[in-house]
């Protein structure tokens, strides 16, 4: 499933403002890093961190020089990390684990773990505020925490199986979640109820993202569907349709 999630959110849709603008594409990387297993990176939002989720740890590396700075350790190997947009935080998620590690960026320290989950967790998503953490699961739910206070604010549920990717609008009004049930869901976040089930998908749905504005939203179907699917939809959501 990871590959799926990470193939589609990296080539479909992060906008490369090189790409947009008609500059050439390099075709040899500029270095190489990793060691071991690479699932899943990210960059910090001010583009100073970028860290890695190996099989051995999180790896934190300037983004400059590319020098490692840090090295985090969980309860188990690394499955996805989410930089708060604050820069503050990160948070992870391991393989075999339920819980939710979340990382001091000063100090490069654990300051907490959310344990509340009943499988294991797929993705995580910082609201564009950083006050609110949510977390998709194998257990059919998304929960909602406020990762000043460590503790769980929300639980969203209502899809009929594994929650697979989730998104915060760019207002963070708005939560959409994909799942193994082939739906995409959109909520209410601070009603914390569940608004529309987008349907469409002919299989689970693996990645989702919000266009800057928040008037779209793109997900990305796996095994036995493999489309991209573009939503919009007025205020209401009661226009949401597919594009394509």
């Amino acid at each position: 499933m990871k590959t799926y999630f990470s193939l589609l959110a990296l080539v479909c849709f992060c906008f490369c403002p090189a790409i947009a603008s008609g500059q050439s594409v390099p075709e040899k990387p500029t270095l190489i890093l990793g060691r071991a297993t690479v699932r899943d990176v990210a960059y910090s939002l001010d583009g100073k961190l970028l860290a890695t989720a190996v099989s051995d740890g999180i790896h934190l590396y300037e983004a400059g020089s590319m020098k490692e700075v840090g090295r985090l350790i969980g309860p188990g190997e690394p499955w996805c990390i989410a930089f708060s947009p604050n820069g503050k935080l990160l948070a992870s998620t391991c393989v075999f684990d339920q819980t939710v590690q979340l990382w001091d960026m000063v100090t490069k320290r654990q300051i907490g773990v959310l344990s509340e989950h009943q499988g294991r967790i797929w993705s995580l998503a910082f609201s564009s505020d950083s006050r609110t953490l949510a977390s998709g699961s194998a257990d059919g739910t998304i929960r909602l925490w406020d990762v000043d206070a460590r503790q769980q604010t929300g639980l969203l549920a209502g899809h009929m199986d594994e929650v697979y990717p989730v998104a915060f609008s760019p207002d963070a009004r708005l939560l959409a979640s994909g799942g193994k049930d082939n739906t995409v869901r959109i909520w209410d976040v601070q009603a914390q109820k569940q608004l529309k089930i987008l349907q469409g998908h002919n299989g689970w749905v693996h990645s989702l993202a919000f266009s800057p504005d928040g008037a779209m939203l793109a997900s990305g179907g796996g095994a036995g569907d493999g489309k991209i699917r573009l939503w919009e939809w007025d205020n209401s959501l009661v226009g949401c349709r597919t594009t394509k």
